[in-house]
């Protein structure tokens, strides 16, 4: 993880822009495809039985993303507030570039 800047846009309100490795992002869409793709379905395999790059051609390349980014927020989210010493008083929004 790369923490790049910490910039105040208003009162109270910071802005931390996180990057995050190829390799830690590819395993945590690796675990999330395994718990997640046995709740898929396609044809011509049985629920839950289909390999991850059948899985995204049937649903799209970018079907686990979403999920892989939430299961590595809490992470990443802890380490760049206390790194950047940010006391939080609110729930944070994310954006992915």
């Amino acid at each position: 993880m790369n923490l790049k800047a910490t910039n105040k846009t208003e009162t109270n309100k910071y802005e931390l822009e996180v990057e995050i490795s190829a390799e830690d992002f590819n395993k945590a869409l690796s675990e999330v495809a395994k718990t997640e793709g046995k709740k898929m379905s396609v044809p011509g395999f049985r629920k839950g039985h289909a390999p991850r790059m059948v899985i995204e051609a049937a649903y799209g390349k970018h079907v686990f993303f979403e999920d892989a980014v939430e299961d590595m927020f809490p992470d990443i989210y802890k380490d760049a507030v206390l790194t950047q010493d940010i006391r939080p008083v609110g729930r944070p929004s994310v954006s992915k570039m």
